[in-house]
């Protein structure tokens, strides 16, 4: 394997594949995107119908729709929410995990991860196109 031509093959083929790949995601998104804008539009008109008729579900022979709520709480103001956090001490309102480049830091710095932290490399290769 250590063959330049093998190695200039293989690189090709990688290279042949990941853009044939490419091709087939964007193909998919186009196909894709009329589907997806009837269904958002289908969305609005079931979701009309229960809040219309103040329901929660509706049945009928072809199926059933029902409502579901979805939550989501994104970070507006980091400041003002890590102030409020360690004021309050209302710690569970946070996700807590280990930043990788605070804890690559501290390995370089210590020798070892912090107490309590796994911390795991794995290589892979990136290719670029030739000129």
């Amino acid at each position: 394997m250590n063959d330049p031509a093998t190695i200039e093959k293989r690189v090709a083929q990688f290279i042949a594949v990941r853009d044939h790949i490419k091709k087939i995601k964007e193909r998919q998104k186009e196909e894709l995107k009329q589907p997806m804008e009837i269904l958002e539009k289908l969305n609005s008109v079931l979701l009309g119908h229960l809040n219309a008729n103040n329901l929660k579900n509706a049945g009928c022979a072809a199926g059933t729709v029902y409502k579901t709520t979805k939550k989501n709480a994104s970070i507006a103001d980091a400041s003002a929410f890590w102030e409020y956090i360690v004021t309050n001490g209302d710690w569970d309102m946070i996700d807590k995990k280990a930043n990788t480049t605070a804890v690559e830091d501290y390995i370089t710095e210590h020798g070892t991860p912090p107490p309590g932290v796994n911390f795991t490399t794995f290589e892979t290769v990136g290719v670029q196109r030739g000129k």
